[in-house]
């Protein structure tokens, strides 16, 4: 079954937005919630600003940075897309 790209492109985009706005929830700066994950300053923008996508890993040590189960973020961008 051929993938929806725009789907696709969607959930990726509210993804980064959650991760986004729970960081600013928690006042996190960038550089802090890479540091909480292991990750550069850089890594989280490009990321935020949907430069780049991560894997699972990255994704999991982001969840755990902000205190929140990886399920938690997919469902609330699954949210925003409707679904």
């Amino acid at each position: 079954m051929p993938r929806d790209e725009n789907k696709t492109s969607d959930f990726v985009r509210c993804l980064a937005a959650v991760i986004r706005e729970r960081r600013e929830e928690l006042g996190m700066s960038l550089t802090q919630l890479g540091t909480a994950a292991g990750l550069s300053q850089q890594s989280v923008s490009y990321l935020e600003r949907l430069m780049r996508l991560p894997n699972i890993e990255t994704l999991h040590r982001i969840a755990d940075a902000l205190d929140i189960r990886l399920s938690v973020l997919i469902q609330e961008a699954e949210k925003r897309m409707g679904l």
